[in-house]
């Protein structure tokens, strides 16, 4: 097994381990917080070709997990913080990881079309209107404290549920 390979085999093991649906509702697995953040490393340290990005976009997993878990647990806290992390890196606008250029050789311009492929899927998962009906009702209770009384972690999720909306509403149809 070569080290891609394993790399690989990790990501998947890690995905499946989010959590399961089971007769149409969404059960976060065990360990799903950590695998939240074992996402959000290998994310870091992802390649110049953004393999890992694309991976988890072939994997489906902001449709097939992370927008599950936001719905099912957005009163948890520590679940909701992690996968809105998640969601903010994978709706990230194709063109801001390219600098703001567009890939004028051919390799590089597929994975930016791939890329865009994969926004533009994650743009009709969130036609879903329990996943804005979660994220606005966490950005409803937060904006209800005085900012002067919000901690910085409390601010920190007010500003990636707006930056998801704005990468969504970014993404060309």
């Amino acid at each position: 097994m070569t080290l891609e390979d394993l790399a690989e085999a990790d990501i998947l093991a890690t995905c499946n381990a989010l959590g399961v649906e089971i007769n149409g509702v969404y059960e976060k697995g065990s360990d799903s917080v950590e695998c939240l953040k074992d996402l959000l490393r290998y994310l870091r340290k992802d390649d110049d070709n953004f393999s890992i990005l694309r991976y988890l976009g072939s994997l489906h997993l902001l449709q097939t997990d992370l927008l599950p878990l936001i719905k099912r647990y957005n009163r948890d806290s520590e679940i909701f913080n992690f996968a809105l992390r998640l969601l903010v890196t994978l709706t990230s606008p194709a063109i801001l990881l390219f600098q703001d250029e567009l890939p004028e050789d051919k390799v590089t311009r597929n994975v930016y079309l791939q890329l865009i492929s994969y926004l533009q899927e994650y743009k009709r998962a969130f036609l879903d209107v329990k996943v804005w009906e979660a994220l606005s009702e966490n950005l409803k209770e937060l904006l209800k404290q005085r900012p002067i009384e919000r901690n910085e972690e409390e601010n920190l999720t007010i500003e990636r549920i707006l930056i998801v909306i704005r990468n969504i509403l970014h993404i060309p149809p």
